[in-house]
């Protein structure tokens, strides 16, 4: 008894020296050499020791709660087992700093391994059998490695409001089921600043991994597959960085984040995923309600519903991903806004490529949307598609080969389109419908298999300096049902109709270019039912058709276009009251412009028609139309202008030279048309050919060197001067004189109609004749002054312009000033004055004058231009001004004004 007390206190001696002196020997203790139960060797070892358990069986509920490390050794029979009985957890650490490695952890019905700790490490443990595999609550900075943990019932792995811990190499496959719902890692309830990386997460009954309520997380290089919802999934969790993990094949969406801002997913690869258990679609990367991410550099491949898809978020970033081969989009936007998607790979999708849906001020750029495939029969799909989403800004994209177009929008407004390359679409390059105030700008689009650019039901969109190379596979630029849409300084070539607009008004085209060499009848510009358009400054040039073609439409105005080297320049059939004004409609095959089909009401000025086959016709009940002003010169085929089967039109001051056939033809019941004030000179054939038709006006015409001046088949049938003015042409090869010897209202000399040789060129032509050219054209006179009101003292300053547009001719010239009250001061006076050909004189001032005081009132200066052969005005003009006084009673005497004015009448210096 004694020697064993001696033992204890030696014992106790040494313990004591232990504590006193710090130094620690950590022992080794065996299961079940030393004790049989694990939880026996804990009890009796000291922190620090170190637990080695054999193979075999241990039904245990193990409580670790020293700083120990437990090793399980496989002496022969495979990984000891500590089996929980099912009777809470099988192993639990409530100390820190503990290491359990190497066991297989079953039948718990609370955590195969539960941590209730910090800094403790778990690994190389097979956990299987237990509700879950793996529990952490309220711990920090463990770590959990390269366990297997599966065919748990609950979670693999889980994490609650602890972080700062360490998940690696892990397999957790196959723990839950679809009707618990489990998942294979879940982070949950506050639990930060963890790091999941290299695990496997597959076949779990719900999420691989799942991230709840948690910030600041690292999830990367795991593999997440197979699972039966989604393979990673974040809710109300932000900072979460989501790297480089293979995330395929799950019955659901690959990656999902809901209610979860400022998350970084990227270089991951989410594909394959399949359709939920409720049959929605799965995508490979979702967001829901959630805002401030960052996708980037993602593969998202063959997913049953898009590759990436995010709804009712705002302020992501997708880039640089990959979305290729998916069931539906590759990638799709509902109701979400101000998104950057840039620099993706879409390609080969059975939907859409991008697709936006009620989402507003995303931008999309730099990406590749191509070969997107029919997601159902009938139903194409496009590149890029914005449905009911407007203030986004498309640019820089390149879609290619879609089976609808490359970029459409419906339903969508204040979008700007703009650098994107399309081409090889099935349908449009870019179709705008039901869309308007859209900007469509610098787009590239060649070789779409229905049109370039398409815009139908819309209104005030701006297609503006886009290069449209087609294949005459459709229109370049198609406008249907639209109006007020800018079609500006756009570049199309090669299509079958440059420009189309059917059924749309009040447009403006203007500054475009437009060359279809190639096919049948490719106009530069086709409008059909189309009315109120503005057809200004474009070069529509080397089409197969014509520059400008009109059918049925009204009201519009041509104006300023060059039109050179097509079939036709312009060529209008049933449309009227169209203005077709300042062209140049040159070198075309047939006509320079054209007028068909009842074509009537139309005005053509100022127009160049020169070297076409044919200058200007009007034919097939083109009536009551105005031409005027315009040149049809060396047309090369037929005439100059060419009428035929149509009457009441006008014909006035156009120049008619060096046509092949007649300066001007007229033909075939073609009856009371007015040819007037036209120059038709040096025509090969007639000057003037009228054939089968009557009751036609011509005069004030010079028809000068032509081979032959004129033919009529019917002459006395058309009147060949003016029947009430009985005033006729001037004809080059009149050899006769005005003597006075005619009769009626020429018999005498001076009035500039000949008076001998008459009619002219042969019997029933013309009868009042010109012996000069242009002598119809009358001198003009304007009086005028610096301003309207003048007081006592002020100086007037007086203007005079005078004209002279026909021949040399002599004139009286009245000038006086209108008192106030009726009477009459004259002030100068010029008898038989020359007026050259030609003449214009215009001078301010022509007079200064000084005003003196003279009574108030009402003035106007009057100046005429008298014939002295005709006795009849030939010009005349008034300028009215007032002269005001501050005083009734210094009203002045109208006699100090003539005084103000001597010497003005003394010699008509604007002569000199």
């Amino acid at each position: 008894m004694a020697k064993n007390n001696f033992i204890m206190a030696i014992g106790i001696l040494v313990q004591v020296f232990i504590i006193l002196t710090g130094v620690s020997q950590a022992a080794t203790i065996t299961v079940p050499d030393d004790y049989p139960k694990i939880q026996w060797a804990i009890n009796n070892a000291y922190p620090g020791d170190t637990i080695l358990v054999k193979t075999g069986t241990y039904i245990e509920n193990i409580d670790v709660n020293k700083q120990l490390v437990l090793r399980g050794v496989d002496s022969g029979g495979g990984l000891p087992v500590v089996d929980g009985g099912w009777s809470g957890n099988a192993i639990w650490i409530s100390a820190s700093g503990v290491t359990i490695e190497g066991f297989n952890v079953r039948n718990s019905s609370a955590a195969g391994i539960g941590v209730n700790s910090n800094n403790n490490i778990i690994k190389n443990n097979l956990v299987s059998n237990n509700q879950h595999g793996i529990e952490i609550s309220n711990s920090a900075d463990n770590t959990i490695s390269n366990n297997n943990i599966s065919l748990n019932n609950g979670v693999g792995i889980f994490l609650f409001n602890s972080s700062g811990n360490t998940i690696s190499g892990n397999t957790a496959v196959s723990n839950g089921n679809v009707q618990t719902g489990e998942n294979g890692i879940a982070i949950q309830q506050n639990s930060n600043h963890n790091l999941v990386t290299g695990n496997i997460a597959n076949s779990n009954g719900n999420k691989g991994i799942d991230i709840s309520m948690s910030y600041w997380n690292t999830v990367s290089d795991n593999i997440a597959n197979s699972n039966g919802r989604e393979g990673i999934y974040v809710r109300y969790s932000s900072f979460t960085l989501i790297r480089n993990n293979i995330v395929n094949s799950n019955t659901g969406t690959g990656i999902l984040l809901q209610y979860s801002d400022n998350n970084n997913i990227t270089e991951n690869n989410a594909s394959n995923s399949l359709d939920y258990p409720e049959g929605d679609h799965s995508s490979g990367i979702g967001l829901e309600n959630s805002s401030d991410n960052n996708i980037s550099n993602n593969i998202a491949v063959s997913n049953t519903a898009a590759g990436v898809s995010s709804g009712y978020s705002s302020n992501n970033k997708l880039i640089n991903n990959t979305a290729k081969f998916n069931s539906r989009e590759g990638i799709y936007l509902y109701n979400s806004k101000s998104v950057l998607i840039e620099n993706n790979i879409i390609k080969s999708n059975k939907g859409h490529g991008v697709v936006l849906i009620q989402s507003n001020s995303n931008k999309i750029i730099n990406n590749n949307a191509s070969n997107s495939l029919d997601y159902t029969e009938g139903h194409h799909s496009s590149g890029i598609r914005l449905e009911s989403s407007d203030n986004n800004n498309l640019s820089s994209n390149i879609a290619v080969s879609n089976t609808g177009s490359g970029i459409t929008t419906n339903h969508s407004f204040n979008n700007t389109i703009s650098y994107n390359s399309l081409s090889s679409n099935f349908q449009a390059g870019i179709d705008i419908t039901s869309s308007s105030n859209n900007v469509l700008a610098y787009n590239t689009a060649t070789l779409n298999n229905n049109t370039e650019i398409y815009i139908g039901g819309s209104a005030q969109n701006k297609v503006s300096k886009n290069m449209i190379f087609g294949l005459n596979h459709g229109p370049g630029i198609f406008l249907q049902d639209s109006s007020s849409i800018l079609v500006e300084n756009n570049v199309l070539s090669s299509n079958y109709n440059g420009i189309l607009l059917l059924n749309s008004s009040s447009n403006e085209i203007i500054g475009n270019e437009a060359s279809n060499g190639e096919g049948f009848e490719n106009n530069g510009i086709f409008t059909w039912n189309s009315n109120n358009n503005k057809i200004s400054r474009n070069n529509f040039s080397f089409n197969t058709g014509a520059g400008i073609a009109m059918d049925i439409s009204n009201d519009n105005k041509i104006s300023e276009n060059i039109l050179i080297n097509n079939e036709a320049g312009v060529s209008i059939n049933f449309s009227s009251n169209n203005t077709i004004y300042g062209n140049n409609a040159s070198l075309n095959s047939i006509n320079g412009i054209a007028l068909h089909n009842y074509s009537s009401y139309n005005n053509l000025d100022s127009n160049i028609a020169s070297n076409n086959g044919c200058g200007i016709e009007v034919s097939d009940g083109s009536n009551y139309n105005t031409i005027f002003n315009n040149t049809a010169n060396l047309n090369n085929k037929w005439e100059g202008f060419f009428i035929r089967s149509s009457s009441n039109n006008i014909l006035s001051n156009n120049t008619v030279n060096n046509n092949n056939w007649s300066g001007i033809g007229i033909k075939a019941e073609s009856n009371y048309n007015i040819i007037l004030n036209n120059n038709i000179n040096s025509n090969k054939e007639k000057g003037i050919r009228i054939d089968s038709s009557s009751n036609n006006i011509i005069y004030h015409n010079n028809i000068i060197n032509n081979t032959n001046q004129a033919y009529d088949s019917d002459p006395a049938g058309n009147n060949w001067y003016n029947v009430t003015s009985l005033e006729g042409n001037y004809w080059s090869d009149y050899t006769g004189v005005d003597d006075g010897s005619g009769t009626g209202k020429h018999d005498f000399s001076g009035d500039h109609i000949g008076d001998t040789l008459i009619p002219h060129p042969s019997t029933g032509y013309d009868y009042y004749l010109y012996v000069y050219a242009n002598g119809w054209m009358r001198p003009t006179i304007v009086v005028y002054t610096d301003k309207k009101g003048y007081s006592a003292g002020n100086k007037m300053y007086v203007g005079l312009n005078i004209t002279n547009p026909g021949s040399a001719r002599k004139a009286d010239l009245y000038i006086w000033i209108d008192l106030p009250g009726g009477g009459k001061f004259q002030v100068a006076k010029y008898s038989s004055v020359t007026l050259p050909a030609g003449f214009d004189y215009n001078k301010m001032p022509w007079k200064v004058i000084t005003l003196p005081n003279i009574p108030p009132g009402n003035y106007s200066w009057h100046a005429v231009l008298w014939d002295p052969v005709t006795q009849e005005i030939i010009g005349e003009s008034i300028s009215p001004w007032t002269f005001r006084n501050a005083a009734a009673a210094e009203a002045g005497n109208i006699k100090e004004l003539e005084k103000a004015l001597q010497g003005v009448s003394e010699e008509a210096d604007f002569m000199k």
